[in-house]
């Protein structure tokens, strides 16, 4: 059994948190997909998510992942899939 370095043990964070926080996890394949923005070709990015996210955040979980979902596949539009996209919407 090999033993992991200390620098290399995950370390465990607490958060702090109030009823109906909500918890967004994405893969950058979400954020780094290529789209097109007045003709030039843009990645989603962590602005657009922030922004949509902001303007839903009251929403039910299931209606903010449904909004993610057709922004970002307008967003692609007829441009190819670079990378997996993984999203993780949660409230507690």
């Amino acid at each position: 059994v090999e033993k992991l370095d200390d620098a290399d043990k995950p370390v465990l964070q607490k958060i702090s948190y109030t009823p109906e926080d909500l918890f967004v996890i994405v893969t950058d394949g979400l954020t780094d997909q290529i789209g097109l923005q007045s003709g030039k070709r843009v990645a989603y990015g962590h602005r657009r998510l922030q922004l949509l996210l902001q303007k839903n955040h009251n929403e039910h979980v299931q209606d903010i992942a449904q909004r993610l979902r057709e922004d970002f596949e307008n967003w692609q539009g007829i441009e190819p899939r670079r990378d997996d996209v993984t999203v993780v919407l949660f409230k507690l």
